[in-house]
């Protein structure tokens, strides 16, 4: 017992050591609640770097349309995944501006920005609750009709109601009693339900069993209809579809084009997209009834 109550004491101690630290990103004074009109994201010589790292981005300048569907790609570490982030101002850069329909978001509060903001991850988050308070989480007043109206739209009723307690399944610590693929598909009728004007999707279908890539494709095009959205993604259907591509490379945007221009105008973009369509082709042989 005494062991027991050392070690809890020096994890404490841990913890109150990390609650204490002065948060990073804050709202600075005066800041004014974001007013989202139509969702447009402009990029305006964005640099960026993680302590006293390389730049991780140089220079980008860039402006989503409202209701435009870009993809961001490009090998590991090139910045992809930061780039979402720093929309959401999780980090703030070291130099350069990003707006929101014209508005600084260093200027507005981290709440409302946020709320204007619909994020699916490659790693789902999901509380040790039911899949019904895990959905409420995005909109704690939806009633449970919305919770399943966001859930159908997200091809997730029909396994929700195939568990024993349905939509009071208790799915475990990250979810860890379902599968990536319903996880994934949680994750989307959750934003569905919490129904913001602009998408971060980051990987949002490379770590699902490729069966049901095609269920959860087919949610996000729905749920990107008329919504501004940034997916990071190297999956070949995903950037087939894009509008625009934002290729980066050494932390710049090397080319922007659709998929067609792209594979056309830039070498690098093409052996990228050959490497990741090869490595599809081998994933689904693997998957093949004569494979296994």
């Amino acid at each position: 017992m005494t062991d027991i109550l050392q070690r809890a004491k020096a994890a404490a101690r841990r913890a109150i050591d990390v609650l204490d630290r002065p948060v990073a990103i804050a709202n600075v004074s005066g800041a004014l609640p974001l007013q989202v009109r139509s969702g447009e994201i402009e990029f305006r010589n964005v640099t960026f770097r993680y302590g006293c790292g390389p730049l991780v981005l140089d220079r980008v300048s860039f402006r989503v349309a409202p209701g435009e569907l870009v993809a961001i790609a490009g090998t590991s570490g090139v910045g992809k995944t930061t780039l979402v982030n720093l929309v959401a101002r999780f980090f703030d850069p070291i130099a350069g501006k990003i707006f929101v329909d014209g508005q600084d978001i260093r200027h507005v509060t981290l709440d409302s920005l946020r709320l204007a903001i619909g994020m699916v991850l490659q790693e789902t988050y999901l509380f040790n609750a039911t899949i019904r308070e895990n959905l409420c989480y995005a909109r704690p007043d939806a009633t449970f009709e919305e919770v399943q109206a966001a859930a159908r739209r997200a091809h997730a009723d029909a396994f929700i109601r195939t568990l024993p307690q349905g939509y009071e399944t208790i799915v475990g610590e990250r979810g860890v009693k379902l599968s990536g693929g319903q996880k994934q598909r949680l994750s989307i009728a959750r934003v569905f339900l919490h129904d913001p004007q602009i998408l971060m999707l980051d990987e949002p279908t490379s770590s699902v069993e490729p069966e049901i890539e095609a269920l959860i494709q087919a949610s996000l095009e729905e749920l990107s209809a008329s919504r501004t959205t940034l997916v990071v993604t190297h999956r070949v259907a995903l950037l087939r579809r894009a509008q625009r591509i934002l290729f980066l490379r050494h932390g710049r945007i090397e080319a922007d084009g659709d998929h067609e221009m792209l594979l056309l105008t830039s070498s690098a973009y093409g052996a990228a997209y050959d490497f990741w369509e090869a490595a599809e082709r081998q994933e689904r042989s693997m998957m093949s009834p004569s494979f296994l």
